[in-house]
This record gives C-alpha cells, structure tokens and sequence, in this order.
C-alpha cells in the first residue's frame, strides 16, 4: 500500500506541475521541452507501476503486465525521441517518432490471446507469428501512406490512413470490452475490462486531436495534458491491480480447439 501511495502521489503530482507549466509558460520558452520532459517522467512512473503489477501477479495477468511493459517502452521510447528533437531539431527521426506513437499499442493487443484457464504465462507460438504477419501488413500500409501525400506537412500520419488507424484501434479497444464481458476470470474481467475502457478514452483523445476543432494548436498547449493525463490512468490502474484468483494448476488438461474471435 506504502508503494502504491507514493505511486499515485508522484503522478499526481507531475501532472499538476504539468499544469503549471502549460498554465504559466504555454508553448514560451521552455514550455514546450518542459511540457515533453514531464510526460517523459510520467512515462517512468508508469513503467515502474507496471513492473509492481506484475510482481504482485500469478499466471495470465504476469503476461498481461510483461505484454503492456513492452508496449509502453516503446511509447516512452516514442518520448524520448521527442525530448531528443526538442534539444536537436531533428526532422530525420519525426517518422519514427510518429510510427512508434501510432503502433505503441500492439504489443498490449497480444493479450487478447492469454488464456486464463491456463497456468503457463506464454502465448501460443503459432498465434503469434500469425498476429505479427498481421502487424507487418499494417506496417507496410501506414509506411506506404506516410510518404504518399508530398504536399503534407513531414513527420504527421497521412490524412488517408487516419480513418482505417481509427477503425484499427477501435477493434482493439471492442476486443478488450467484449473479453471481460464474456470471461469468466474476475482477474480477466478487471484487467480486460479496464484496459478497455482506458484504450477507448485514448483513441477519443486521438480522434479529436486529429478531427476536432483543436487543429493547429502546438506543443504546449492545454491539449497536452490530456497526452499526460493518458498517462495517468494506466498508472493508477497498474498501481491498484490486485489479483484475487489463484492459477488453477491443471495437469494433463485437454486440449481445446482455439478461438480468437
């Protein structure tokens, strides 16, 4: 408890300092590095409430955790670049900042295919290599739209491929909603179900950045704390996680047909 309270109030208190920043500096001055480098510090909170998540995990919810440490290295990997463009002006590394921010998420879409009735903490192998065909094809299209419309601005995702990103990201989101709503883990249904939730604030969050009426507004600005608070929420659910159910230690348990729907 002592750990998770120090937890929440570090967080807390990075975002209100991100407040004060965006309040008194805005897009002035050191704003904007400062801006990054609090989100940056958010990004390491969240990382170190991760790993105490999994420390205090059994079975299935050790993968979840490993899964979603990995995806949030590459977010926080993804700010880091942007710390590093803030000191150098580097356009060279805008493209893979922008590729690693748009595709962060795919590791954690691998829990889908965690199996809580299992004791082992692995993902089918043979399911794997087919998601990650999967991911590569997506790969190969967003590289392919990133460089397609010369007119627009560099180190931006292409008009064309925002609206498949979205469907993308929303069947992601739909997936994790519909996994708790039909397992019968309590510890799938909380990991899943507030996952869920949290994916779908974020893809909203992205949606009005790309399609709403805050267009044009620049590092800074009052929209990035809601970046930090997107932050803020994975934080708080990893430093609450509390597992209620033991693994089942199953020996010489049938094999059953597999069903990703």
């Amino acid at each position: 408890m002592t750990r998770t309270r120090i937890i929440l109030i570090a967080a807390g208190l990075l975002w209100l300092a991100h407040v004060g920043v965006v309040v008194f500096l805005g897009g002035n001055g050191p704003g904007p590095l400062l801006s990054d480098c609090i989100q940056f510090a958010l990004g390491g909170v969240l990382m170190f409430s991760i790993i105490q998540a999994e420390h205090r995990s059994e079975g299935m919810a050790i993968s979840f955790w490993r899964l979603t440490a990995v995806a949030y290295a590459l977010l926080i990997a993804a700010q880091a670049l942007s710390v590093y463009n803030d000191f150098f002006h580097k356009t060279t590394i805008s493209w893979m900042n922008n590729l690693l921010f748009s595709f962060w998420f795919v590791p954690l879409a691998m829990a889908l295919f965690l199996d809580p009735d299992k004791q082992a903490e692995k993902i089918d192998t043979l399911v794997t290599l087919d998601f990650v065909q999967a991911v590569l094809v997506c790969v190969a299209a967003y590289v392919y739209f990133f460089y397609l419309p010369k007119a627009e601005s560099s180190g931006e995702l292409s008009h064309e491929v925002w609206a498949p990103y979205f469907v993308g990201y929303s069947f992601v989101a739909g997936a994790f909603l519909l996994r708790a709503a039909v397992t019968r883990s309590r510890d799938a249904r909380a990991l899943f179900g507030r996952m869920g939730l949290f994916l779908a604030i974020s893809g909203g969050v992205d949606a009005l950045w790309d399609y709403g009426p805050v267009q044009g507004l620049h590092l800074g600005s009052w929209f990035d704390l809601l970046w930090s608070g997107l932050l803020v929420i994975p934080i708080a659910i990893a430093a609450t996680w509390k597992q209620v159910e033991a693994p089942e230690v199953m020996l010489d348990a049938p094999r059953r047909e597999k069903r990703i729907y």
